[in-house]
């Protein structure tokens, strides 16, 4: 379990998210909105969350790599992966279960990568689908930390962070229930980038994509 210190400390390699935290804070002090105590608590929850956020990173890439051992294994031994099962990848829509195989999370890992790695730096939006379905998963991965360190944040704090990271919320409707025609609807509508096919294709042709992704292997 970390400490409070802990997270903070480490919290503050994540510069890239420390950034966006702080104009949300200015934006709201700009208008009057924060009394000292609230800044207080607003810049020490922002600090836990941003330790949370390199933790939930670590902690994703070095679970998908032991998942995509238990799906290699599972394939040698000519036995089904269960996904549903595994910490992390049992977070994936069900509706596509046919899609996911070792390729896939090796995919998934190089994504996460990606994605992980610009807390660091300058933020950038995902340029695929495939980033925005690692960002997800590393904000349910955020979560657990939470849970299991005992952090506490303000309700409501995953949509705000999801908010600030993601640049729309299309990537819901891969996780919407399939079975629920409006849900099925705006699926349809969110456009061809989110058939299983092409969640590695990106959204702009200016966006940069790591050549494991962008290729054909």
């Amino acid at each position: 379990m970390a400490t409070e210190i802990e997270l903070r400390r480490v919290g503050e390699r994540c510069q890239g998210v420390a950034r966006l935290l702080a104009e949300v804070h200015d934006e709201a002090a700009s208008y009057g909105e924060l009394d000292e105590l609230t800044r207080r608590r607003e810049l020490k929850q922002f600090a836990l969350l941003q330790g949370a956020l390199w933790v939930a990173a670590s902690q994703l890439v070095e679970e998908l790599f032991e998942e995509h051992g238990r799906a290699v294994a599972a394939i040698v031994a000519g036995r089904p992966w269960g996904w549903e099962q595994e910490p992390v990848c049992g977070g994936l829509p069900r509706r596509f279960a046919a899609h996911y195989s070792p390729h896939f999370v090796r995919q998934l890992i190089v994504a996460a990568g990606a994605v992980t790695a610009r807390l660091t730096g300058e933020w950038a939006h995902p340029v695929s689908v495939l980033e925005e379905i690692a960002l997800w998963l590393l904000i349910g991965q955020v979560q657990v930390v939470v849970d299991d360190n005992g952090i506490r944040l303000d309700p409501g704090w995953r949509d705000e962070l999801g908010g600030l990271l993601f640049e729309d919320d299309d990537v819901q409707v891969l996780f919407d229930d399939p079975d629920d025609v409006g849900n099925e609807v705006l699926f349809q509508a969110a456009g061809e980038h989110y058939l299983p096919e092409n969640w590695t294709m990106s959204f702009s042709e200016v966006a940069n994509q790591a050549p494991y992704l962008a290729g054909d292997s």
